[in-house]
């Protein structure tokens, strides 16, 4: 008996158990780079914001600290707040209990797994067998979007927990209770938290689709009531993650982000239409000898997400999907594709301008591509509905989809024979669309690479129509064709984008001939030069063409913002999505400005070294050091104020834009006058002559500890960001902080001599601490409540279930 239940028990689960295995061995095979030779990914925003972001969350974890604020980064800047830091988020735990690449290697392979899992239980709640749920694993993790999204590590964190997302949706729909709403909440929470509320919300929309399938009419009275309980739940998620948001709206208000984003910068990254070929035909390819890392055969720059491939299965899955689903499904679904990508295309389309002008969150966004994401999810589960119903279709309706198969192969041969004997076509297309002048050897090369990428899809989808027709005819068992297909659309989609990963080793970061060896004693900042009048860091040039693998050696090297961070460098530049709005008047001042006054106004903002691609002749700065192998310049700014001094003479101004033009004026000491936004009570009585010393007793993320000794009265200025949430003490009591040359902290100080102290307690923190933990307890208690209730309910009565 024991052995017939442990038997049917083994078969029952035995495929489930084959499908991940399977589905943890092709993740274990496509990062087999990280595992085996110590690589991680590099690539865009990576080496020079997300790990130094990383890194900064890693030492506060290390330090026993809570991570509030990064001193390196901006002049000192809310890292709690930078929604994009995912401070909360539970995974980067690994950054206690091991090194930082380490830990860096591990998240991502543990948000693979988190993808694949996921991907392949919902397709197994969809009642899809445990081949075509590991053929729609493969795909989601895999697939384009997904893997290029790795480079925008906030987005990848997040949008891995989509399956799990709708997987805990569905599940409270067709059972209402606690539990469920208990699993869904906590897990909307830690997806939340990952740092991308853009892909957050976007799981939102695809829930609210998927919801409008799955709800059953005898269960639900009243068709709106499920979306009621989707806001309850997002209420409720927003409680639990008081902590994080408070602190992000905080930054949002001190952000740019109060005014509308210019359009040209909000469409930048709309999706190309030509771009669209890509999602069956692979139009570009991944080149580490060139800087920029992908060669595009169609359309000029490179999309946000690099590519949008969904193999080659993706065609005759969409092409079964339209011959068997229902109109009413064909309809809802090609309407929401459509409406999803009309916004993702944003400047190709004159709709994404009125959305801009009209609808106030569009005129906050950046990046309509990432809309994208919505699309991506919509046709995955179209495809893998489509392979699903042609499996299981009868002999007469596979019939119908095989010979729809063989049509589109052979229109797809005839038109790769007119190209073939007619590569001039290609020619002019490729040429057309790339938008700048091509030489004719490069027209020549990307034609031919269009080419044998046409004649791998075309093997691709003839072994595939092969195989569809072996597996319905009966010449395969259903079982073996069904691996088969599993294991024909993991070679396609590792193929196509295992380099898209970018891996390199890193260990350029810590054996680098860095341009500044290490941080001086005496604190101070870099900033890098940019060409060109935008001064931010936002774009380089360099004289010479290098590889790609070559670059972020380059830029460490020459600690590019804010790559310094992981030797204790700091910047001034502000490379934040929430730039503060402080920095950006610093950025429209700039523009309009000559070099010497840009310099002065450096030296006043405690910027000793300037890094630039291109020599710079000017007054107020002298060359230290030249790499003529890059080539860059290292330079130093004459007399920069230290990070803290003490002076004796106060100015009065409220207009940024004025007090820029004074700290930046050739007759302006900062040594001798600060420039509060009002006027002291009671102001200074001035002594001459005026004698101040500081000396920089700690000097931490949330506290900074300064030694003053003053001849007579005056304000002593810490030259670090002025931001909500710092306070100030001075000989143990509390004082009033003062913003002091727009940008930096100060405070007044009677003569003598003075223990100053500044310590970072926002209170958008405690108070999203004290909402979330009330909310925590109070679920912990209605849970225990909810338990012993049914517990009780369940002894009175012997026949009832729990």
């Amino acid at each position: 008996m024991i052995g017939s239940v442990w038997y049917s028990t083994r078969r029952k689960y035995l495929p489930d158990f084959l499908g991940l295995l399977v589905l943890i061995i092709a993740i274990l095979w496509f990062a087999s780079e990280m595992i085996w030779d110590g690589k991680v990914p590099f690539y865009r925003d990576l080496g020079t914001y997300f790990y130094p972001l990383r890194y900064s969350l890693a030492q506060a974890f290390r330090a026993n600290e809570l991570p509030l604020w990064d001193r390196h980064a901006a002049m000192g800047f809310p890292l709690l707040a930078d929604f994009q830091s995912g401070s909360f988020y539970p995974p980067h735990l690994l950054f206690i209990i091991s090194s930082f690449f380490t830990a860096i290697r591990l998240i991502f392979l543990l948000h693979y797994s988190i993808a694949a899992i996921g991907a392949y239980a919902l397709c197994r709640r969809w009642r899809y067998t445990p081949a075509i749920s590991a053929l729609g694993a493969v795909m989601f993790v895999l697939g384009g979007t997904m893997v290029s999204l790795t480079n925008l590590l906030n987005h990848f964190q997040t949008a891995v927990w989509l399956p799990w997302s709708v997987f805990l949706w569905e599940h409270l729909l067709e059972r209402r209770s606690w539990k469920n709403f208990m699993l869904l909440s906590f897990v909307l929470v830690i997806q939340l938290l990952a740092g991308s509320p853009e892909i957050y919300v976007l799981t939102m929309g695809l829930m609210t689709v998927r919801g409008v399938a799955v709800i059953n009419p005898q269960r639900w009275t009243g068709f709106a009531r499920p979306f009621y309980l989707l806001l309850l739940t997002n209420v409720f998620v927003a409680f639990l993650a008081a902590v994080q948001l408070l602190p992000t709206a905080e930054l949002l208000i001190e952000s740019r982000r109060q005014e509308p984003i210019p359009y040209q910068e909000a469409v930048n990254w709309s999706l190309n239409p030509l771009g669209l070929f890509n999602l069956v035909f692979l139009d570009k390819e991944v080149s580490t000898q060139i800087k920029t890392g992908v060669q595009v055969f169609f359309g000029h720059g490179i999309p946000f997400i690099i590519s949008y491939y969904m193999g080659a299965i993706a065609l005759f899955g969409a092409c079964f999907w339209v011959l068997y689903s229902s109109w009413k499904e064909k309809w809802l679904l090609l309407i929401l594709v459509g409406a999803s990508l009309t916004i993702a295309l944003g400047d190709f389309t004159p709709l994404y301008s009125l959305l801009y002008r009209y609808i106030p969150p569009f005129a906050v966004l950046r990046y309509p591509e990432k809309f994208f994401f919505f699309t991506h999810g919509l046709l995955l589960f179209a495809v893998i509905r489509g392979i699903s119903e042609f499996i299981k279709s009868d002999s007469q309706s596979s019939k119908r989809g095989l010979l729809l198969l063989m049509v589109l192969c052979s229109v797809i041969f005839l038109f790769y024979g007119f190209l073939r004997f007619s590569p001039e076509s290609l020619m002019q297309f490729v040429a057309g669309s790339s938008g700048v002048r091509l030489s004719q050897e490069l027209m020549v090369k990307y034609t031919a690479s269009v080419l044998v990428n046409l004649e791998r899809q075309l093997g691709l989808w003839c072994g595939l129509l092969l195989l569809f027709y072996a597996g319905k005819s009966g010449y395969l068992r259903h079982s073996l064709a069904n691996g088969l297909l599993v294991i024909v659309v993991f070679v396609d989609l590792s193929w196509a984008h295992k380099s898209y990963q970018y891996l390199i080793m890193p260990d350029f970061i810590t054996q680098g001939n860095r341009i500044i060896k290490a941080p001086n004693v005496e604190p101070s900042r870099l900033f890098y030069y940019p060409p060109g009048p935008n001064l931010h860091p936002s774009y380089f040039v360099l004289r010479k063409e290098p590889k790609l693998e070559e670059i972020y050696s380059i830029l460490f090297n020459n600690l590019f913002p804010n790559s310094g961070v992981f030797h204790g460098f700091d910047y001034m530049q502000d490379i934040n999505a929430l730039g503060t709005q402080s920095y950006v008047n610093f950025l429209r001042f700039s523009h309009t400005v000559d070099s010497a006054r840009r310099f002065r106004l450096f030296a006043a903002l405690n910027v000793k070294y300037i890094v630039s691609f291109t020599p710079l002749d000017a007054l107020g700065i002298t060359l230290a050091r030249h790499f003529p192998e890059y080539p860059s310049w290292l330079y130093e700014i004459k007399r920069p104020v230290p990070r803290v001094y003490v002076v004796s003479d106060v100015g009065v101004e409220k207009e940024p834009q004025k007090i820029l033009q004074r700290l930046s004026s050739e007759d302006f000491d900062p040594l001798k006058t600060v420039i509060l936004d009002r006027q002291l009570i009671p102001p200074l009585q001035s002594s001459r002559p005026f004698v101040g010393r500081t000396k920089i007793q700690h000097y931490g993320n949330h506290q900074v500890t300064i030694q003053a000794s003053l001849s007579g009265a005056g304000v002593l200025v810490l030259a670090d960001s002025f931001y909500p949430g710092w306070r100030v003490l001075v000989n143990g009591v509390e004082s009033e902080i003062l913003r002091a040359n727009y940008f930096f902290r100060g405070v007044a100080l009677a003569a003598g001599d003075h223990n100053v102290e500044f310590r970072y307690q926002p209170g958008a923190f405690m108070m999203g601490g004290v909402i979330s933990l009330l909310t925590l307890a109070s679920t912990i208690a209605a849970t225990l409540f909810i338990y012993f209730v049914k517990r009780k309910k369940s002894q009175l009565s012997p026949t009832s279930q729990f």
